[in-house]
């Protein structure tokens, strides 16, 4: 098989028994016996799973047992999928569990938008002795999947035609400044309340205020000046 080559996608996974290495490592023999006559010769892969001894996974590797490969194609990533069993100490780092009940720690790559949780059925990659979560497949729960897209300190652009964001019960947006630049900008609310701690400022060609019921405004002290005319229109006018 050339170096480049992928045997652990190419190949089924056959039924295999584990054997325990002097070294404390773990090996999978797996046999394709009972391929047809005039199909290609069969062949015996072995799927090494280097441990520390302590059955702490380091590294996955299969290959053709009369086929030794140079020690570098043993970095060839691998696609496994499992179980999420748990999570490590780490918030970012998780425990695959296998078929074989091997269990793989892993954490989630940058690719992964779904933020998984324990219970989900993922797709991994194992690449020497780390492995990634590439994808969550299926919830283990009836849940609702958290989208989680963290950039860091990178910059996030989304284009689209139109964009809508649609939330249950709350949106925030938090940052150190906020800007809306549209020709056209509508609110329709039930309650609008704004607090602004330094100065609220407000420059347009035209103000149009409406209250259907009632307008009030107060300050300790109020300026109201005009240019030309300032004109003050009611049945009646109290001054005091």
């Amino acid at each position: 098989m050339p170096c480049g080559g992928n045997a652990f996608l190419q190949e089924p996974r056959l039924p295999h028994e584990f054997q325990l290495q002097p070294d404390g490592g773990y090996v999978m023999q797996s046999s394709n016996r009972g391929r047809p006559a005039d199909t290609e010769p069969a062949h015996t892969y072995s799927d090494e799973i280097a441990t520390d001894g302590q059955s702490n996974f380091l590294q996955l590797i299969r290959r053709p047992a009369s086929e030794r490969l140079p020690d570098n194609c043993s970095q060839n990533p691998h696609v496994v999928i499992g179980r999420l069993a748990s999570a490590t100490s780490s918030t970012d780092a998780w425990l695959i569990e296998l078929d074989d009940a091997l269990r793989l720690p892993a954490r989630k790559a940058v690719s992964c938008l779904i933020a998984p949780a324990q219970g989900d059925l993922v797709q991994a990659t194992v690449h020497g002795s780390t492995c990634w979560i590439t994808a969550v497949l299926e919830r283990g729960t009836q849940a609702g999947a958290e989208l989680l897209i963290d950039t860091a300190n990178q910059t996030l652009t989304i284009r689209a035609q139109a964009f809508r964001v649609r939330a249950e019960e709350e949106i925030a947006y938090i940052g150190d400044s906020v800007k809306v630049k549209s020709l056209t900008l509508r609110e329709e609310v039930e309650h609008r309340t704004s607090v602004v701690h330094g100065t609220s400022s407000t420059c347009a060609r035209s103000v149009n205020i409406e209250a259907l019921s009632h307008l009030a405004l107060h300050a300790p002290m109020t300026t109201l000046t005009a240019d030309s005319l300032v004109k003050v229109d009611a049945p009646q006018v109290h001054i005091s």
